[in-house]
């Protein structure tokens, strides 16, 4: 899963990178995980977690990095010095749970003493929200996404042109190579190359301010069993060939079972 911020990019004051650029620059992310999510989760300067197929957050970090004075020194080149002048802006969130409004609230204090920008947060239950993101009548939202299964484009396609997508980017050329890559599905190498590509197209461009990947744990009783459970997490055993039936079979057992990992 990634949390992100997302913004109305086709409209002012988002349809200028430079302002993109400024918020992605005040927000600290290591401070937010220590404080109001108590550890719950990594940083995040990318879309694809680690643990993902073409996860290359080490070699993107450095876009999206907490450097509040060259955010400052960025909006001031946007037309907005120290947030003169720039809108106020609502942050919408579409999940209730404290925490995330507690972070909300920690995104909202950032802006404000980096950049002089002035914020208020809101909730919108799940339908409200999900019609006027359609509408594009979000200007700036906080959201998650959790992967529906464990390959590059379940979650890059979130970024493509809409329909399809979920936000209004609509880049022709990141599009391409989100399906360029796809033309590789026999070439692992060669695809993952070109998913690189694409995400670093996504992240330069800010179309999403990056913030933290959360754990994602489950309990099994000790009476289940699996080659899957016993050696590796489900589903990330994308690099070998093992899609026979016995590597996704989880049983009962009264006994204990040695794999061979």
């Amino acid at each position: 899963m990634t949390w992100y911020l997302f913004f109305d990019m086709q409209s002012k004051p988002f349809n200028n990178l430079k302002v993109r650029q400024a918020f992605s620059h005040v927000i600290d992310r290591d401070a937010l995980l220590h404080s109001v999510l108590q550890g719950d989760g990594v940083a995040a300067y990318a879309m694809l977690p680690p643990g993902f197929p073409g996860w290359n957050e080490p070699a993107l970090k450095n876009i999206q990095n907490f450097d509040p004075r060259l955010g400052a020194k960025l909006l001031t080149e946007a037309g907005y010095p120290n947030g003169k002048g720039f809108p106020h802006l609502t942050l919408i969130l579409r999940q209730p749970q404290r925490t995330i409004v507690d972070a909300a609230g920690a995104i909202k204090a950032e802006l404000k003493q980096f950049l002089g920008v002035d914020v208020s947060v809101r909730q919108l239950d799940y339908g409200t929200w999900s019609s006027q993101l359609a509408a594009n009548k979000i200007k700036l939202g906080l959201i998650p996404y959790e992967y529906d299964y464990v390959d590059p484009y379940n979650l890059l396609d979130l970024f493509m042109t809409q329909p399809t997508g979920r936000h209004n980017w609509d880049n022709k050329q990141y599009d391409a190579l989100v399906d360029k890559a796809n033309a590789y599905v026999s070439d692992q190498q060669r695809r993952l190359a070109v998913i690189k590509q694409a995400e670093r197209m996504l992240v330069s461009n800010v179309v999403g301010v990056f913030l933290w990947h959360p754990y994602i744990t489950q309990l099994w009783k000790p009476y289940y069993s699996g080659y899957a459970l016993q050696c590796r997490p489900i589903g990330l055993d994308w690099t070998e060939d093992r899609l026979g039936l016995a590597y996704y079979t989880i049983y009962k057992t009264n006994h204990k079972v040695t794999y061979n990992c």
